[in-house]
């Protein structure tokens, strides 16, 4: 919805973007609206509290931000199925690799949603920022 209209502030308070929603048409499901939208906005990897109590924007650099730590963490896994050394202890490792196995879908997951929800804009500011 603010990546559709720059004239908006990247931040708003939840009640104020909420309000923004419902009046372009959208309708948010569940018993209370505005606790639902308020969790999802909470949820998304596109957005991000404010230093302000309720408000919050998006995250124009969430893709870069996303994109750098699967570098970081694709080299930790890399670096975790090398040749261990002797003195290694197996189980810890391969728990670890678990970890980051997992960690690495979720980061995938949210930069889908990310490039999804700010599209081409995010992948350029990617490239350039």
């Amino acid at each position: 919805m603010l990546v559709e209209k720059p004239q908006l502030a990247d931040a708003l308070h939840y009640r104020d973007w909420f309000q923004l929603v419902v009046d372009a048409g959208y309708e948010i499901a569940g018993k209370t609206p505005l606790a639902v939208f308020l969790t999802q906005l909470n949820r998304s990897p596109a957005v991000r509290r404010s230093t302000a109590s309720g408000v919050y924007e998006l995250d124009r650099r969430a893709g870069q931000r996303l994109r750098g730590e699967l570098v970081r963490l694709q080299r930790e896994l890399r670096e975790l199925t090398g040749t261990p050394a002797e003195t290694a202890d197996l189980s810890e490792i391969r728990a670890r690799r678990e970890t980051v196995n997992a960690t690495i879908s979720h980061t995938e997951r949210a930069l889908e949603e990310v490039e999804r929800q700010l599209g081409n804009e995010n992948a350029l500011m990617a490239v350039t920022g």
